[in-house]
């Protein structure tokens, strides 16, 4: 058996009570499609397997939602409809530590709220609270956006924050998310500070 050392954690509580009435555009296509985005660890002793708890969500009117679950261990799977509209992004704005984070979506297909945990061998090394992933469209593909009440985005030499860079906090420890160079739906991730 397995001997899981505790997690320190700090949960962030953020209460935003949203009320909206919508309009479904006639004719607009609505699949649900399984939507991925995939969290690396960057070390070899970092984690092996992520899972997502979710606690809320925001999607285009009209568009179907079928949840969260964890994907090919290193995955998770959001299944909705994909069209942009401002309010998901509202939401995203909402639940993001806006003024630490900076740039944000024009508008966003879908957004999720809730806590990332990383594990090892079946072990969590990680629970991050109050994480929030998004997706929206640029030009020729699906981007994503990851945020968080207890997120910033550092800032380079020149005190201009690094947008493909997310500091995201637990009680005593720093981990880094950063997106990948390569494609839109990966981030690799590890204990510690971003590199400058």
């Amino acid at each position: 058996m397995l001997n899981c050392k505790t997690s320190h954690i700090v949960t962030v509580v953020i209460s935003t009570a949203i009320t909206t009435i919508f309009t479904v555009v006639p004719g607009y296509s609505k699949h649900l499609r399984n939507n991925d985005v995939r969290f690396v660890s960057k070390t070899s002793h970092g984690f092996d397997s992520v899972a997502f708890i979710e606690n809320d969500h925001c999607v285009t009117s009209g568009q179907p939602y079928k949840g969260v679950s964890t994907y090919k261990y290193m995955s998770i799977r959001v299944k909705a409809g994909r069209k942009n509209a401002s309010y998901p992004k509202s939401c995203f704005k909402n639940w993001v530590a806006a003024d630490n984070y900076g740039r944000l979506p024009d508008s966003l297909h879908f957004v999720v709220k809730g806590t990332l945990i990383l594990k090892k061998r079946g072990c969590s090394v990680a629970t991050l609270h109050e994480i929030v992933l998004a997706q929206g469209h640029a030009i020729n593909s699906n981007n994503w956006w990851v945020g968080g009440a207890n997120c910033i985005h550092p800032k380079n030499s020149f005190k201009k924050r690094r947008y493909n860079e997310l500091h995201c906090y637990d009680k005593n420890q720093q981990w880094c998310l950063k997106r990948s160079s390569t494609t839109d739906n990966m981030f690799y991730v590890w204990k510690g500070v971003c590199e400058k």
